[in-house]
């Protein structure tokens, strides 16, 4: 068997999840090939020079006619493994009626499904795939390279004392915890919940201090929101957060998680939630919020925690008391973000390794 994974155009998150699957399908002896949509249309000479026997199409439903449509057209039998949200599920009816003839139609999460199904798509022929995360690169790193990094991000500076939250060498050293948060825009990552929470966390907590790692994609609209999240740690008296704003490899990032000791995503819109897979295959406890996707990549109490939700101005968000009695557990407790994140890297490789998702894909497409 030949598989091709059609990779939308546009979403760098795409590309990572048709290599983790890739490495999968390869591992089981599979035959495929990873091909890319470009300027909005499937090239024919490739598909025409590979010639697969079945092509998975990832994305979202905003590239249907590019991932579905235009080689079904060719005479290629495709298998959608898409996205969407509840918010915009209603443009899902643009192609209501080419959607429910597919016989099947593959979405990495519950949520997605019912977004799907709310949208008007039968539900007999959807199927819940998760995403395939690389266990062998997202992984516990050598000490040397967490303090190396750390020191990167430090001013090691005997004529400066920066106090330990501004700091990330001297809080390890001192065991003073570190969150970590990651995303395009950090506010539909729960970036403003976090920070409102923090100023609600107990006494002792706050006596012992903490670092906030705040990662963003390099955007006017990205910094905008930034901008707000400072003003509302400014009017809060929360100290000690940093941005990493800008365009990082894998390698660094797979850093950043080895040196927090929280990854904190109680996300207001989410397909998935690769970050938090990720950082559970680095041994890191996680926070994620119930009735989200991201809800569905922990074990509750025993990988991390999803806390309650609430609506909003017509969207989710993490109910701020029930996230800080959350974060105020975990910052207190090192023995147990230990045990969670030692138990999230098991979860993880059981669940999300890419061998175990592509043998799952090859039993539901025959």
């Amino acid at each position: 068997m030949k598989i091709l994974l059609l990779v939308a155009e546009h979403g760098y998150s795409f590309v990572i999840q048709a290599q983790a699957l890739a490495k999968g399908l390869t591992q089981i002896g599979v035959n495929n090939k990873i091909s890319k949509i470009t300027n909005s249309s499937v090239s024919k000479r490739e598909l025409k020079k590979y010639s697969p026997d079945i092509i998975i199409s990832i994305g979202s439903w905003h590239s249907f006619q590019s991932l579905v449509i235009e080689p079904k057209l060719l005479g290629y039998r495709v298998v959608p493994w898409l996205v969407t949200d509840d918010k915009k599920s209603n443009r899902v009816s643009k192609y209501i009626d080419k959607f429910n003839q597919l016989n099947l139609l593959l979405t990495p999460s519950q949520i997605c499904k019912n977004a799907f199904i709310k949208g008007g798509v039968k539900e007999n022929i959807i199927k819940v795939l998760p995403e395939a995360v690389d266990c062998d690169f997202w992984k516990p790193i050598a000490q040397k390279e967490i303090t190396s990094l750390s020191n990167l991000l430090s001013i090691p500076s005997s004529f400066l004392t920066l106090p330990v939250e501004f700091n990330p060498t001297l809080a390890r050293k001192k065991n003073v915890p570190i969150l970590f948060t990651m995303g395009g825009i950090a506010t539909t990552k729960g970036a403003q919940e976090v920070i409102s929470a923090l100023s609600k966390v107990s006494d002792k907590a706050k006596k012992q201090k903490w670092i906030y790692i705040i990662k963003t994609w390099p955007s006017t609209e990205s910094m905008t929101y930034s901008k707000k999240e400072l003003e509302l740690a400014t009017r809060l008296k929360i100290h000690g957060i940093h941005y990493l704003t800008g365009i990082f490899s894998d390698v660094f990032i797979r850093g950043i998680m080895n040196i927090c000791d929280i990854y904190v995503s109680p996300s207001r819109l989410e397909g998935f939630g690769l970050p938090l897979i990720e950082a559970q295959l680095c041994e890191k406890p996680i926070i994620s919020l119930k009735n989200t996707a991201t809800a569905e990549t922990i074990i509750e109490g025993k990988t991390g925690f999803a806390v309650k939700s609430e609506i909003k101005n017509g969207q989710i968000r993490a109910n701020i008391d029930s996230l800080a009695k959350k974060i105020d557990i975990l910052l207190s407790n090192k023995e147990l973000r230990q045990n969670m994140g030692k138990n999230g890297r098991i979860h993880a490789i059981r669940n999300f390794s890419p061998k175990i998702i592509a043998k799952k894909m090859l039993e539901i497409i025959k």
